[in-house]
């Protein structure tokens, strides 16, 4: 047979056709609130129950959960069973709830889901109470209940870290109780939440923060609420920060009828945050009162001290007034004694100076000419010395003399003024205009056809280059060669305009 064929519509029906005949009417289902939003604008709550278990097949720890709806009508129904509570439960996240409602599947999004129409407050107290229970059963085994309690409050406890909720009632009723006192009280403030499913967490947090800070005393405060918004303050995480904290803690959480696990783990457990405020206020006093009582001992200490310090001065001050003038008296007495014998030893003194003064001048003029034909005979030689110096120095000055007059003959401004020339060759692919150029010393230096510059005492003259001749030698044929008038070899150039003096 073959399977059937459902519509998605068909099948959810089917389903909850199932369901029905499975839960035929209402169930109660306990589990965790989380993910709790605000009513929508029909005035519904939606929000999911969460179980922590163990999946038997795998062994791995997971979440079940099931989407619950609160409807507004159901919604006066459900008021009506926490008023039995007598506010002490609220519906929020991390509260462990025993609910009743139906449940179906949703066909718009086909999730599971249960459409919640009443709630057990008594098992949220009493479960609340149980693992409120079980937990201070531990504490006291592992010896924490105790171990804040035992760290020594400081006398003067000014310097205090608050862990509050900033913003919160409790945080400004603290302080201002404070700021009441006019004492000198230095505050170190840490936020984090105190209700909530985070809350925990962030609550240890914060308290191993201020157990790392220099501080005096912790105080970790909140308003009051219901029983279900003080859970935090009897989680485990909690208790056990506070009893590790480094700074004894005190709590002032909720109401007059409010005690936590915080409360029975911490230092100091006080009924509300201005009551924390006061003890503290208290304790500082006490400790002013004290100071103060010590302060007023100490001055009628110091005034009987002073008192019997100045008699006892009075008295030794005129004790050694009369030790000074009997000192005095008898140290007069010997200086009349000793006075000859000091004028006389004085005078011998004096007498005998004088002599070695008459005998030291006697001798003093020999030993200065002494002094001095020595200092003569010393310098003798240098004196000499120098008047060589002087003689060398004035044979060189002539002959700088000379090579001055030699330099001066050779100058070739000095030659070119006695007619001679200065022929320069021009530089190739340079703007040649006969006043620079290569010194041109023998006729293998220039080719026909090379541009000259001639140099003369009053200005330059351009050439250029026709034709090379040489120098008949001593052993030439006279008439091999053909000489100018002047007797020098062939040479053809052709001169240009002169330039200007250069």
């Amino acid at each position: 047979m073959a399977a059937p064929t459902f519509t998605v519509g068909e099948l959810i029906d089917q389903a909850n056709v199932a369901l029905a005949g499975m839960f035929p009417g209402e169930v109660w289902v306990e589990g965790e609130i989380h993910n709790k939003g605000r009513p929508s604008a029909a005035g519904h709550t939606y929000f999911s129950l969460v179980e922590a278990r163990t999946d038997p097949l795998t062994g791995r720890k997971q979440n079940a959960t099931i989407n619950v709806a609160l409807f507004n009508k159901a919604r006066d129904r459900v008021n009506r069973h926490l008023r039995r509570a007598h506010g002490q439960v609220r519906m929020d996240d991390g509260v462990r709830v025993r609910l009743r409602g139906t449940v179906a599947i949703y066909p718009a999004s086909s999730t599971f889901q249960m459409v919640m129409v009443g709630i057990d407050p008594t098992f949220t107290l009493g479960s609340l109470a149980a693992e409120r229970a079980a937990l201070l059963g531990r504490l006291e085994n592992e010896g924490l209940i105790g171990a804040n309690a035992a760290r020594p409050l400081n006398p003067l406890p000014l310097r205090v870290t608050l862990i509050a909720s900033r913003g919160s009632a409790a945080e400004a009723d603290f302080l201002h109780e404070l700021e009441l006192s006019r004492l000198g009280f230095q505050i170190r403030s840490i936020d984090t939440r105190v209700q909530g499913v985070d809350a925990p967490e962030e609550l240890a947090a914060a308290l191993s923060l201020a157990g790392s800070c220099p501080a005096d005393a912790v105080v970790l405060i909140r308003g009051g609420g219901a029983r279900t918004d003080l859970a935090a303050f009897d989680a485990e995480v909690v208790a056990r920060a506070i009893a590790a904290c480094g700074h004894p803690v005190l709590t002032g959480i909720g109401h007059e009828v409010d005690t936590s696990v915080a409360d029975q783990v911490a230092h100091g457990a006080y009924k509300t945050p201005t009551a924390v405020a006061g003890a503290l206020i208290e304790a500082v006093s006490a400790r002013a009162h004290e100071v103060e009582e010590c302060a007023a001992r100490l001055a009628r200490v110091a005034d009987a001290s002073l008192t019997d310090a100045e008699r006892s001065f009075g008295e030794r001050r005129t004790r050694l007034r009369d030790a000074a003038v009997r000192t005095t008296e008898v140290a007069d007495a010997r200086v009349a004694a000793a006075f000859p014998r000091v004028a006389a030893a004085a005078r011998r003194s004096v007498g005998h100076n004088e002599r070695i003064a008459q005998n030291a001048s006697a001798r003093l003029p020999v030993m200065a000419n002494a002094v001095l034909r020595g200092a003569e005979a010393v310098l003798a030689e240098p004196v000499r010395r120098l008047g060589r110096v002087g003689s060398q120095l004035d044979l060189a000055e002539e002959r700088l003399d000379h090579l001055g007059a030699l330099v001066e003959a050779v100058d070739p401004a000095r030659l070119l003024a006695r007619g001679y020339a200065m022929v320069l060759k021009e530089p190739e692919g340079a703007d040649f205009n006969g006043g620079a150029g290569r010194l041109v010393r023998n006729v293998s230096d220039v080719a026909v056809g090379d541009r000259l510059g001639i140099r003369l005492a009053d200005g330059t003259v351009a050439a250029t280059v026709s034709g090379i001749g040489h120098r008949r030698r001593p052993d030439a044929n006279p008439a091999a060669e053909r000489s100018s008038p002047d007797g020098l070899p062939n040479s053809h150039v052709h001169t240009n305009d002169s330039g200007d003096d250069q």
